[in-house]
């Protein structure tokens, strides 16, 4: 996401107006905006490494779908998190995540 820019202008009100709007958006954490869909992942009881592309240590995952009714975790294990996610499942599962 681009960070937000300030245009100043010889208005003092609309520089006043922009000051508070950037004030109010850098208070929040877009981490989970700057994620990554991944499909059709094949878990099993096992520990599966998730190769991701976010060039950094990953924050959190959801599930979005899944084709079976199984439980899905974070393993015990989580080597080089800047470039996998390594999940397990209480039986085998096809998942879609959202890795942010």
């Amino acid at each position: 996401m681009k960070a937000f820019k300030r245009i100043r202008t010889v208005l003092t009100d609309l520089n006043k107006i922009q000051d508070n709007i950037k004030e109010f958006v850098t208070q929040f954490d877009y981490t989970l905006l700057e994620g990554q869909f991944i499909n059709n992942i094949d878990l099993t009881t096992s520990d599966t490494q998730i190769t991701h592309k976010l060039s950094r240590d990953y924050k959190g995952y959801i599930i979005v779908g899944k084709d079976a009714n199984q439980d899905v975790w974070l393993s015990a294990t989580q080597e080089f998190p800047d470039k996998f996610l390594t999940l397990t499942a209480s039986g085998n599962v096809t998942v879609n995540i959202y890795i942010f």
